[in-house]
């Protein structure tokens, strides 16, 4: 159980309050009941003691709280990525006092693992939500091994690591209108026709980050990424700290447990619907797959699903042979909503 122990170091306060030690200790919240939202933003409770200690006790992972100098208290949470709304207790106690106070937050517009945009008419699956369900982004049903591009051509407009949306719009914009597009940009004339032909559409192959946070999601999270896309020239820092993270959580095994399990679980729903499994479920060396991240007029980075001690499979590659014969890799999509 989580202890936050709060002290008010004020002698006003104390004197204010000394009339009151011969007739017990005061304590009062303003409500004894919190709705939060489905997003977690913050409910303020404000909190009044003789005492110039109290404390909360709480027990769920999934709750914030802090105190400001006035003796608030702000209570926030974790966004909610189910559709069932969750409910737990937290105590407010100062010596003999003690007030409890009920939390329930709010259940999910959608939730993590269902069809998008729905079950009738499944264009892929949820994984991860932001604004209590009203955003996010879902994993294609589908995959191709298909190459990324020619070799010795460069796409300044699709460099970016974070901005997977741009950097297909830039290939799309640069060669879509080419008669051998399909053949020399496979991995995108494939995402162009999921969005029928629409450069506006919602498909796209993600950027290096892009890809690498949804791993970590399919994986159930485990390597504690957030939805927030790192700040410029936070990359390498994040890499090391991923590098470090899988190290030291698999050692030389090479796979996540109950990441497999996670994956395997993904597997499930994407096959059920029809679709094709992501292929490295129960394999310790990854296979990898594109994303829309160019390095330089040769190489692109790829990443993959699984896991292993070392890092290699999240790194660049040439985009094509010596001999100008495409270097097949597997590619999937992801579509923001």
């Amino acid at each position: 159980m989580k202890k936050i122990f709060f002290a008010i170091i004020s002698l006003a306060l104390l004197s204010a309050w000394a009339c009151k030690d011969d007739k017990g200790t005061m304590l009062s919240v303003s409500t004894n009941d919190v709705v939060l939202d489905a997003t977690g933003n913050p409910q303020v409770i404000a909190v009044q003691s003789s005492n110039a200690i109290w404390r909360i006790d709480s027990d769920a992972d999934w709750l914030n709280i802090e105190r400001d100098e006035q003796g608030n208290v702000a209570i926030s949470a974790f966004s909610n990525s189910r559709r069932t709304p969750r409910t737990t207790r937290i105590f407010i106690s100062a010596k003999e006092r003690f007030e409890r106070i009920t939390i329930t937050q709010e259940g999910s517009l959608r939730e993590v693992g269902e069809p998008y945009p729905n079950a009738e008419n499944p264009m892929g699956v949820i994984y991860m939500l932001t604004d209590g369900g009203k955003h996010g982004l879902a994993i294609s049903l589908d995959e191709v091994s298909v190459g990324w591009g020619p070799a010795n051509e460069e796409n300044p407009g699709a460099r970016s690591v974070v901005d997977g949306k741009a950097n297909t719009r830039a290939i799309i914009e640069a060669h879509g209108s080419s008669s051998d597009f399909a053949t020399r940009y496979p991995a995108f004339a494939w995402v162009h026709g999921l969005n029928s032909g629409d450069i506006n559409g919602g498909w796209y192959i993600p950027s290096f980050w892009e890809f690498m946070q949804m791993t970590a999601f399919i994986n159930d999270g485990a390597l504690g990424f957030s939805p927030d896309t790192p700040a410029p020239g936070a990359m390498m820092m994040m890499l090391n700290t991923i590098n470090n993270l899988i190290r030291t959580h698999v050692g030389a095994t090479g796979n996540f447990p109950l990441d497999a399990a996670a994956r395997a679980r993904y597997n499930a729903i994407i096959t059920g619907l029809g679709g094709v499994a992501i292929t490295d479920v129960g394999s310790t060396i990854a296979p990898v797959y594109w994303t829309s991240s160019e390095v330089g007029s040769t190489n692109a980075y790829t990443c993959a699903f699984n896991f292993t001690a070392s890092f290699t499979q999240n790194t660049s590659i040439a985009k094509a042979a010596w001999d100008g014969a495409p270097n097949l890799r597997r590619v999937r999509a992801i579509y923001a909503f």
